[in-house]
């Protein structure tokens, strides 16, 4: 017999309070969701906001393709593996503006340090409220990124 099974077979003789005890004991085991999400965070924000650093400095450079490139890769990594975390939304908006007709090349040095600026300010938030993602999306279109570079009034062919 496995543990798991011996597990369920244990459990399924307790009466209701004890197996309710024993729920509770097993979630206590396991990291919070917000914990987890927030460390995921942080593991992409370690990638992500040195390379806003390397386009900001290096931004005419030869070098810079490679930070765009490294950097576009990571914001859909994380869009994939993070979807659900508030702070992904927004880094999906400079994606978008960034990965949009490769637009990245036309920003300034300036703007790739207003959004580290922007992003490094989130990433240590517990919980991103709705309004302030809207407030930050908001702040890279500021800042002169498009985040809808799209033109919602073309007719569809």
């Amino acid at each position: 017999m496995s543990v798991e099974q011996d597990v369920i077979a244990t459990l399924k003789v307790l009466p209701l309070e004890k197996q309710q005890e024993v729920l509770r004991f097993v979630q206590s085991l396991q990291p919070s969701s917000l914990t987890a999400q927030k460390d995921l965070r942080i593991s992409f924000a370690e990638k992500i906001l040195p390379d806003l650093q390397r386009i900001h400095r290096d931004r005419d450079e030869p070098p810079s393709p490679v930070y765009a490139d490294s950097l576009i890769r990571t914001m859909r990594e994380m869009r994939d593996r993070s979807p659900e975390d508030p702070f992904t939304q927004v880094v999906m908006a400079l994606h978008t503006a960034m990965a949009f007709e490769n637009r990245w090349v036309t920003y300034t040095e300036d703007q790739y340090l207003g959004a580290y600026t922007l992003l490094q300010g989130l990433v240590d938030r517990d919980d991103l409220q709705p309004e302030e993602v809207q407030q930050a999306i908001l702040g890279l279109n500021w800042l002169g990124f498009e985040t809808m570079p799209f033109d919602l009034n073309a007719s569809v062919s």
